[in-house]
């Protein structure tokens, strides 16, 4: 038996009705399929349970004062999946009362780690606007001695 078996995580989704009906059914897809993916891993000792998608800031606050009052739920993962705008947020997240982790990726999108590595070991181009930027603060970083004269740092 796992210590954890009387213990849920609840799982909610932001979104917003702007986007229609479908896209909210697709919604409420993608994030069935990533609260299966998380449980079926076996890296997480606690079961995830899908809450539902929030549309609206009573949602969230409801959803919230309902963990606060569900002895089984010990936190919160949310996950925005399309434009979820932060001020319907506040109240619902000012009243939890639980931890909260806040899932910050995108529904099935391969992170191209190859042209990344890549691209992060090239020498930045001899006109990059980057480069100019950090040879100017190179150049600011000046100490005064006590004599007033500049001592580069």
């Amino acid at each position: 038996m796992n210590a954890f078996d009387q213990f849920e995580i609840w799982w909610v989704t932001g979104a917003q009705l702007l986007y229609g009906g479908d896209a909210v059914v697709a919604v409420d897809a993608h994030s069935k399929d990533m609260v299966d993916g998380l449980n079926q891993s076996g890296n997480i000792p606690v079961k995830i349970v899908y809450k539902g998608t929030a549309n609206s800031s009573k949602e969230v606050e409801a959803v919230m004062k309902a963990a606060n009052n569900d002895e089984k739920c010990i936190g919160i993962i949310t996950w925005m999946h399309t434009f979820s705008p932060a001020k319907m947020w506040i109240h619902g997240l000012q009243s939890l009362r639980k931890p909260l982790l806040h899932f910050h990726t995108q529904y099935n999108a391969e992170i191209p780690w190859d042209t990344m590595e890549r691209r992060a070991s090239r020498p930045l181009p001899k006109r990059s606007p980057l480069r100019a930027r950090r040879e100017r603060k190179k150049s600011r970083q000046t100490l005064r001695a006590p004599s007033g004269r500049g001592v580069r740092s």
